[in-house]
């Protein structure tokens, strides 16, 4: 698939809900390379990924988000800002960072 093809965006998007969390893991990973940064409804399908029950799903959730939105996006800063409480320090860690990057360089 090429860059921001909208039919391979929306099929990987299908496979956020699978129930086995490695598929979840792939198809995130994969809209992250896919999505051209901006891609507005491709941070919004990613932003419940930010919320998986799997924190490595959550973690790579963060990475496509930071590789796609783009800076400044006030949605994509609330959404992870709430990974600032998140159970596991990794994803508070990376968190913290793709915020520094959406928000310019300055500090959550």
């Amino acid at each position: 698939a090429e860059a921001g093809d909208p039919g391979a965006l929306g099929a990987l998007a299908g496979r956020f809900g699978d129930a086995d969390r490695s598929v979840r893991q792939a198809a995130v990973w994969a809209s992250g390379r896919l999505a051209t940064r901006g891609d507005g409804s491709s941070v919004a399908a990613l932003r419940p990924c930010l919320s998986d029950t799997d924190q490595g799903v959550r973690h790579v959730a963060l990475w496509a988000v930071s590789k796609v939105a783009a800076r400044g996006d006030e949605s994509a800063i609330a959404a992870v800002t709430a990974r600032l409480e998140d159970a596991d320090e990794g994803v508070r860690r990376l968190a913290e960072r793709v915020l520094r990057r959406l928000r310019g360089g300055r500090r959550p």
